[in-house]
């Protein structure tokens, strides 16, 4: 398992996204939590109100969710993979039975 880091500008773009990535069986749930970002923009340090989307997925999703947000927002953000050491049982199990399962690569299939 590994989250998904994502910054977005808008709530409303979280909800978007959430909604597709749901709907395509790519999480079980996204967390969202509201940030401050300071940045340097055109030659000047802007700082702004933005959005942490927290994408709980499968590893060999990521390329998935992250072209799902280029399909989402059509700004530059980040998108950046964190490492789940360990995670509860009960939560576990809720993900393998929402997450579809990665594809085994041609001429792999068991």
């Amino acid at each position: 398992m590994v989250l998904v880091y994502i910054t977005l500008n808008t709530m409303e773009e979280g909800q978007r996204l959430a909604h597709l990535l749901i709907e395509r069986k790519l999480t079980n749930c996204v967390n969202f939590h509201p940030i401050t970002c300071t940045y340097l923009w055109e030659g000047k340090v802007t700082t702004e109100p933005e959005v942490v989307a927290l994408v709980k997925t499968r590893a060999e999703h990521f390329d998935a969710v992250a072209a799902a947000v280029k399909e989402t927002v059509p700004y530059t953000n980040f998108v950046g993979q964190i490492e789940v050491a360990r995670v509860n049982e009960a939560f576990e199990a809720w993900m393998n039975d929402v997450v579809r399962p990665s594809t085994p690569p041609p001429g792999n299939r068991s």
